[in-house]
């Protein structure tokens, strides 16, 4: 579970995310959470999954108001209303980087794929986060062994989808 003195360091974080680079444009992106200790966890209709220790890639995309700065701080704050199916992930996972591209391209899913088929990734919930998915992804969440080297992910993810930006959440702590 998360640490409650690590959520009062993330808000306050965020309010630095407010004025990093991250752009109001639309695009696509990837939160890159870490889990520690396997736990199981009933999740609004996905009932008793079992998570296991390791990096969980959340694919999205931001083409509304508000553009990827406004969807990722979204998804990294606390709020009392549960919306999207990642806001029920926040209380069990640490956020620790964030991949974005701005681009009018939606290629969320095309980042899952990426990270499933061609970087070995698994499926850990089936139809997490694409339950309106126009492509009928099985999944938008990815998971991977915490042995992965997040280095060579991020500039196999760069080679395909050009003006990846990385963000080390520990950069804004």
């Amino acid at each position: 579970m998360v640490r409650k003195g690590f959520i009062k360091q993330l808000r306050a974080a965020l309010s630095k995310l407010e004025m990093h680079e991250i752009s109001s444009k639309k695009g696509n992106y990837t939160i890159i959470f870490r889990l520690e200790e396997r736990t199981r966890q009933n999740l609004h209709r996905f009932n008793d999954v079992e998570f296991i220790p390791g990096y969980y890639f959340y694919c999205g995309s931001a083409h509304g108001s508000g553009g990827l700065k406004s969807r990722i701080t979204r998804h990294l704050t606390k709020s009392s209303k549960k919306f999207w199916h990642i806001d029920y992930l926040k209380d069990l996972l640490f956020p620790v980087e964030i991949w974005y591209q701005v681009s009018s391209e939606r290629n969320e899913c095309s980042f899952c794929k990426t990270f499933h088929d061609q970087m070995g990734g698994e499926i850990s919930i089936e139809g997490f986060g694409s339950s309106d998915c126009r492509n009928k992804c099985e999944s938008h969440l990815v998971r991977f062994p915490m042995e992965v080297n997040l280095d060579h992910l991020f500039n196999t993810l760069n080679s395909e989808f050009d003006g990846m930006t990385r963000i080390y959440i520990h950069d804004l702590l």
